[in-house]
């Protein structure tokens, strides 16, 4: 597993906004990306191609 930290303003900005218009407190907040890594992703797609199916997953 690969974590990777880092701050964005932009993103604690627009959340305080958000909260703001809906009346709440922000007390924590977090960006979560889930990545799939090129290879696995292209063991994947030959998978699917291999057994014919319609739906990648």
């Amino acid at each position: 597993m690969l974590i990777i930290e880092f701050e964005n303003n932009s993103i604690l900005k627009q959340s305080l906004k958000q909260v703001k218009i809906i009346g709440l407190q922000l007390i924590d907040y977090k960006f979560i990306l889930h990545i799939i890594c090129p290879e696995v992703l292209q063991m994947s797609r030959h998978s699917h191609l291999a057994t014919g199916g319609d739906q990648m997953f």
